[in-house]
């Protein structure tokens, strides 16, 4: 049920995701500009977050509008508090995905964060 707050989300983001600032801002532009495959990925991550806001978290990461503009015209079950932590669960799987995944040869990883990425996966360190 969405209105079932999670204790795991209520502390602050960066004591739990360890994602700065400056790394999840670059990481919502990046929400707006995905498309195809990687807004299928985003999607998933919603649905992972919470199912039954699935919809609205992926609509608020591609579109960059946040809650209190969505609630005004449509009633989301949580509070913002809430809503803001299912969103930055799906920045943390993001941040995840680019950081390890190889869905790209780590291209996304290099011009996101400067990390470049070695044949056999090893990361170097930012630049």
């Amino acid at each position: 049920m969405a209105g079932v707050r999670d204790k795991y989300l209520r502390g602050a983001h960066k004591d739990i995701y360890f994602i700065s600032e400056e790394d999840e801002k670059k990481m919502l532009n990046e929400c707006q500009r995905m498309r195809g495959n990687d807004q299928l990925e985003l999607l998933k991550w919603c649905q992972n977050a919470n199912n039954d806001l699935s919809g609205i978290l992926f609509f608020s990461l591609i579109t960059g509008i946040g809650y209190d503009y969505i609630s005004k015209r449509y009633w989301i079950p949580i509070a913002r508090k809430d809503f803001q932590g299912y969103r930055r669960k799906v920045l943390d799987e993001m941040y995840r995905w680019i950081l390890w995944g190889e869905h790209d040869d780590g291209k996304m990883a290099e011009r996101l964060f400067g990390i470049k990425r070695h044949k056999h996966g090893n990361t170097t360190e930012k630049e």
